[in-house]
């Protein structure tokens, strides 16, 4: 029995579901099955019972998470004791690892990779710094502990010299074309397209970067109308979704969002990509790596 199985287990148990728990988990929905099973036929008993559409746990199988979760826990302090002890033997401190994403990524991918990270590391030092994407592409300085996950515009992405000039690499592994995002109820989601100078009229709620996106979206010498700023991207999000104002959307912010928001074409196109960013000059180390993969396999579900 290995505790990464313990975590699987324990994943299944929230979720409910051996195809979503082995998607968010980034393995087989066959393998998820086998190690359920092994775990059942070395316990001797049956940890699940079916109940329409979702998987339950029987009455020993809440008792056989509820311990898992102990020994997870148990498990990850004496990681954290392992590091401690051998960083102070050695006189060096302990690998951390750094994340610098965007606040899109942030509010949308990012949870469901780090849940995978936490499976396959537990117990690392992970430090995750949101910054804006022309912070990342041009001010951080990367080492063989860091990457970005990063959203970044064809405009930001041209206008970044560290990767107009290669010093430093951007895997695209989605994109997607800037919509107008309205509630489901107002008049403009019945429209096929909206042009440059209605969108310059229309009272916009935006966060963060997204009013840079906006000026793109017009003509030169246009202004968009924003009635709100604000730093909260689910906030933004549900101010839409009122019919307060409308913002900006994408096939990637729909997937994720839980907010009812229709997207309507523009006339004028701004594109996004998604995707990881690094310095090809420093040698990627097995954990970098499978951050990447990571990344990619999440990305490729939309």
């Amino acid at each position: 029995m290995r505790m990464e199985d313990l975590r699987y287990l324990i994943r299944v148990a929230e979720i409910g579901s051996i195809s979503q728990t082995a998607e968010s988990c980034y393995i087989t929905q066959q393998g998820l099955s086998r190690i359920i099973s092994s775990l059942e036929k070395e316990l001797g008993v049956r940890l699940f019972h079916r109940s329409g559409n979702r998987i339950l746990l029987t009455d020993v199988g809440e008792v056989v998470v509820a311990r898992a979760r102990e020994l997870d826990t148990m498990y990850q302090r004496m990681l954290s004791d392992i590091s401690r002890n051998t960083s102070d033997r050695e006189g060096r401190p302990p690998v951390d690892y750094h994340i610098y994403t965007t606040q899109l990524i942030c509010a949308t991918l990012l949870p469901k990779v780090l849940s995978a990270l936490n499976l396959r590391y537990p117990g690392i030092n992970l430090n995750v710094e949101e910054l804006h994407p022309p912070e990342i592409a041009d001010s951080v300085d990367f080492t063989e502990n860091s990457v970005g996950i990063i959203s970044i515009s064809t405009f930001h992405q041209a206008e970044s010299l560290r990767l107009t000039n290669g010093e430093l690499v951007f895997d695209r592994y989605f994109e997607d074309d800037l919509m107008l995002g309205v509630a489901e109820h107002s008049p403009l989601a019945r429209r096929g397209r909206v042009s440059v100078e209605e969108l310059a009229t229309i009272p916009l709620a935006l966060c963060n970067t997204e009013a840079a996106m906006a000026h793109n979206l017009l003509d030169p010498g246009m202004e968009p109308t924003v009635a709100l700023h604000i730093s909260s991207y689910d906030l933004c999000r549900d101010i839409v979704s009122r019919n307060r104002a409308a913002g900006l959307t994408s096939t990637l912010r729909d997937h994720y969002s839980k907010s009812p928001i229709r997207a309507v074409p523009l006339e004028k196109t701004v594109t996004v990509s998604y995707g990881c960013i690094y310095d090809p000059a420093i040698p990627r180390t097995p954990f970098i790596k499978d951050l990447f993969s990571i990344v990619k396999t999440e990305l490729s579900h939309i």
